[in-house]
């Protein structure tokens, strides 16, 4: 269910577990996590996933012509060079299909910008962070693959199990890996360089200066 109150009782579930410092959220546009995300989330930042935001934009596109050419054109916007430069191109999109197209045109002005929040993060991290396709497709649809081969579990525990199995296979196979940021890429912002993190044989000692440098990196 996509309702409010079980979103809300996951994201708490994550906190009571030990979640801490989470700054940036990527998701689709669920009214009910939206909900749970500004209750129990509140200072986190918040992406709309891309790719469903293009889906989105077909069904609101009024004529196969405009549906054949939507997504190329929002491309243009995804891969801008810059939130400014994103932004230049939305305000170009929405004023060619006024007149034509107006409740397209609404829509894409209220929406897409939703969907620029990324560009607040460093430019490395832009195309795997825009989207939640890679949990989808790395997690989501592999838990579904591997569960529904069994089709019918003994009891919520059995089912607990297997998924926990996959998620930790998933978790050390590094082609597994989805939307990673490198230890390498957030050491490089901690101010005494990359090696006060990396060079550091203490795991302790590690863990705060890698926290350190991620609070800068973010």
């Amino acid at each position: 269910s996509e309702a409010e109150i079980h979103w809300r009782a996951f994201l708490d579930s994550l906190i009571d577990r030990g979640m801490r410092g989470v700054r940036f959220v990527v998701s689709d546009d669920h009214a009910g996590l939206k909900a749970a995300r500004r209750a129990v989330l509140p200072g986190a930042v918040w992406q709309r996933c891309q790719f469903h935001l293009a889906q989105n934009a077909i069904h609101h596109a009024p004529n196969a012509d405009i549906r054949n050419r939507i997504g190329a054109e929002l491309r243009r916007i995804w891969n801008a060079s810059s939130l400014q430069t994103a932004q230049e191109e939305l305000d170009r999109l929405v004023a060619a299909y006024r007149g034509t197209a107006d409740r397209l045109a609404d829509w894409l002005e209220h929406n897409v910008p939703e969907g620029l929040a990324v560009f607040t993060l460093p430019e490395p991290h832009w195309r795997r962070m825009r989207t939640a396709n890679p949990i989808e497709r790395a997690i989501q649809q592999e838990i579904k693959r591997r569960t529904s081969k069994v089709r019918v579990f003994p009891n919520r525990d059995a089912l607990l199990r297997l998924a926990t199995a996959v998620l930790v296979d998933i978790s050390t196979t590094p082609s597994g890996a989805v939307a990673d940021v490198s230890a390498e890429t957030v050491a490089d912002h901690h101010p005494a360089g990359r090696q006060a993190v990396l060079g550091l044989s203490d795991r302790g000692a590690a863990v705060t200066a890698m926290g350190e440098a991620l609070t800068r990196f973010l």
